[in-house]
């Protein structure tokens, strides 16, 4: 018996080769009307991305499928004779790399080798241009896959719309428990729990990004649908306990007129420990607030050269405190007579001015201090600083500079003049001392 020792220099028959024979004699005897080159084109890439095939599998069928005339398409061999040197300037690869894609495309199904007794390539056609006789690359395998192909496609669109609804699912209960957490935490609830939480959604979702196939997208939704239920308990749990811990808890309101009082808290959203914080966060602002008021009376002080200093010790300290604190008085004394003489109290002062009504909180008739508690919080809606509010309130006293804020608001209302500086509160739209002594009003 004869042993094969050395090798013989065909091509090594594979299962590939078999599949693809397979195929061949399928499509032959295959009777329905054939398709066309472009559809069967069309479907094979459209099945590309379900298949795995990269851009120059694909690419290099397109290229074997140019060399193809539209009658082969009909019946018959579907056969292409270029050369290797052909196929290297067409796909421009070197010698080995084509040979190794037509070894993929073959290991893929899409094409079979019919070689020629001397193995070369080469083919003729008859006058009609039909093949007659044809050895080399065989794309009757991609032709006979032509309802697969479609079958993949189909199937991939179908997979791509649930797909996609199952990542805006995803997205959506993720977002979902980490606003839950930040709420929580917001509260005050045990921080350790909640970053948990948020941490194992977190690592859900990063897993799954490049993930495609629907039925396991589907699972971690269930996961993500687990966290987001655990979170909406323990929130729901927590936000109990504390709405019956809060009903003996009080907030206290210090507002810039200076008078202070105590709310009982109907709507229970913080803990005790972050009540006392925002009790102390208002002490602070108040006492900023009395800093500038301070500081503004001080430069005032310095500033005002209305009254005489007959003293020999005319720049010390108290000399200018003193006179400072009695051009101050004069000038509040003549807002004062002004108010009694116009008859300016402060219900004409709310139901003059829209703007200020409405921050006006009590339903009973007004007393100054609720005016000058509105005024204060139509400052920022005004666009007044807090430094043009403390030499308002120095120019012309605190009553004068809450109806001063009044008519600024009642003007921005009406569109002629917007607020906005301490030059519009003291300079235009209220009153002043002249030289003599003497107040005008614009």
């Amino acid at each position: 018996m004869k042993t094969l020792k050395k090798p013989s220099g065909l091509r090594r028959f594979t299962a590939a080769d078999a599949r693809a024979l397979e195929a061949i004699k399928a499509y032959d005897a295959d009777n329905s009307p054939r398709r066309k080159r472009y559809e069967i084109l069309c479907a094979f890439k459209r099945a590309g991305q379900p298949l795995g095939l990269d851009c120059r599998t694909i690419d290099a069928i397109d290229q074997l499928a140019a060399f193809t005339k539209r009658q082969d398409w009909q019946g018959g061999p579907i056969t292409v004779w270029p050369s290797n040197e052909r196929l290297m300037r067409v796909f421009r690869l070197g010698k080995s790399s084509v040979q190794k894609l037509l070894t993929r495309l073959k290991e893929a199904g899409l094409i079979a080798f019919i070689d020629s007794p001397s193995g070369a390539r080469y083919g003729r056609r008859d006058d009609d241009g039909r093949i007659v006789e044809a050895y080399g690359i065989d794309l009757r395998p991609l032709a006979a896959r032509y309802d697969e192909f479609v079958c993949l496609a189909d199937r991939d669109d179908e997979d791509a719309v649930r797909r996609n609804a199952l990542r805006r699912r995803r997205t959506i209960l993720s977002k979902a428990v980490r606003q839950i957490a930040d709420s929580a935490l917001e509260m005050g609830l045990p921080a350790p729990f909640w970053k948990t939480l948020v941490g194992e959604a977190a690592v859900i979702v990063d897993d799954t990004l490049k993930e495609r196939c629907p039925d396991r997208l589907a699972v971690v939704i269930d996961r993500l649908q687990q966290l987001h239920g655990r979170a909406m308990e323990a929130f729901g749990e927590s936000t109990k306990s504390l709405a019956a811990v809060g009903k003996s808890m009080e907030t206290v309101k210090i507002l810039p007129s200076g008078r202070t009082y105590s709310t009982p808290i109907t709507t229970i959203t913080k803990p005790q420990s972050l009540k006392k914080r925002q009790v102390t966060a208002l002490e602070k602002e108040r006492s900023r607030c009395d800093a500038r008021y301070k500081t503004a009376v001080q430069e005032r002080g310095e500033a005002d050269n209305g009254v005489k200093r007959d003293d020999g010790d005319k720049n010390s300290a108290e000399n200018r405190k003193t006179d400072s604190n009695r051009a101050v008085s004069v000038v509040h004394k003549d807002v004062a007579r002004h108010f009694e003489r116009y008859k300016i109290s402060p219900s004409l002062v709310q139901s003059a001015s829209t703007g200020l009504c409405k921050h006006v909180w009590d339903d009973d008739p007004p007393d100054w201090t609720d005016i000058i508690e509105g005024a204060y919080r139509l400052l920022k809606p005004l666009g007044i600083s807090q430094h043009a509010w403390g030499q308002a309130c120095l120019t012309l006293s605190r009553q004068g500079a809450a109806v001063a804020v009044a008519v600024i608001a009642e003007k921005h209302r009406r569109g002629q003049e917007g607020g906005g500086d301490k030059v519009i509160i003291a300079g235009r739209l209220s009153a002043l001392d002249d030289p003599h002594g003497q107040t005008r009003w614009h």
